[in-house]
């Protein structure tokens, strides 16, 4: 049976930290006040909490003399990186991310290689890649993750360069062997041609005959168990998902809610959805050529065993216009 997989990392172990509702025990969760109430999980019972939950407000700090927006995107929030970063980026998958990099012919990059990785959250490959002698950039957009991110590079002993940017507009002309963008980082944007300048921006920071590997939940797979109301637990807490399509297969919004000691916060996300062949497509606009398309990080084929879709493309070595003009 294949394996869900959160859509910002890798598959999980139905054994450890995700509890699947089978489909003829799914709860019907009941409205509360618009929202729809919790149920607690474990592996035998569900529970409505006893009080009301509360729903997931952004995080938005008062600046004086200037005004907050009130179209933030889910992305630009770092509350909800804040409240959702145990269960995104707990310490198991930190383990297996490390684990991943030791085993794994995609990421067996040489020490010396200069790496950029792109959307690097709290760091979990930043820092296996640093200890491997690797040149290592993240960039990210939350305050708060690079923080974790500077944290476990000191608990870690490596060096890391950590920058705050938008990988909508980060560019570092001809500077990386490899531009990483791994955990389901890519398609935030409603534009295509926004998503399509993330990876021409990938394009141009890398030398010529450098590499970009996108590691995303690709639409093949999601249509494989899509509709399954899950459950992760996250130490004294645990986090609802449950996934919906939108608009002819293009986007997927999930929406989560985080219940913990009794109080719920809620938060939707909204992303681009890509089969293999569409992201390759987008890979050969960018100028990518060589793009090549993976079922996981073993370097397995796309097909319908695949558990993640991993597209990698090469930056021409030749001088000139871009592949893809």
């Amino acid at each position: 049976m294949s394996r869900p997989g959160n859509r910002f990392g890798m598959p999980y172990d139905f054994s450890s930290e995700w509890v699947l509702c089978p489909p003829v025990e799914r709860p019907q969760l009941p409205r509360c006040g618009g929202n729809s109430a919790l149920l607690h999980a474990d592996r035998k019972r569900w529970t409505i909490p006893r009080r009301r939950p509360e729903p997931y407000r952004p995080h938005r700090v008062a600046t004086p003399g200037i005004e907050v927006s009130v179209s933030m995107h889910w992305y630009e929030d770092d509350g909800f990186w804040v409240d959702f970063a145990d269960v995104m980026f707990s310490e198991a998958r930190r383990r297996a991310t490390a684990d991943l990099i030791e085993r794994s012919p995609l990421l067996d990059f040489p020490a010396g290689t200069r790496v950029l990785d792109l959307c690097c959250g709290p760091g979990l490959y930043v820092v296996p890649l640093a200890r491997r002698g690797c040149a290592v950039t993240g960039v990210d957009l939350s305050p708060a993750m690079l923080e974790r991110a500077r944290a476990a590079c000191a608990a870690a002993g490596v060096d890391a360069r950590l920058v705050r940017g938008d990988m909508l507009t980060h560019v570092e002309p001809e500077t990386y062997d490899v531009v990483l963008n791994v955990f389901t980082s890519f398609g935030y944007f409603a534009r295509e041609e926004d998503n399509l300048r993330v990876l021409r921006n990938a394009y141009d920071s890398l030398v010529p005959g450098g590499r970009l590997l996108i590691d995303m939940m690709g639409k093949e797979v999601l249509a494989g168990w899509i509709g399954r109301p899950q459950v992760v637990e996250a130490g004294d807490a645990y986090v609802v998902q449950r996934d919906t399509i939108l608009d002819d297969w293009t986007r997927l919004r999930t929406d989560w809610t985080l219940v913990r000691g009794g109080i719920a916060r809620e938060a939707s996300i909204t992303s681009a959805l890509y089969s293999a062949a569409e992201l390759r497509a987008l890979f050969h606009r960018a100028g990518f050529t060589d793009v090549e398309a993976y079922g996981d990080f073993d370097k397995v084929p796309y097909d319908n065993h695949a558990k993640r879709l991993i597209v990698r493309g090469t930056r021409p070595a030749a001088a000139g216009a871009r592949a893809g003009q």
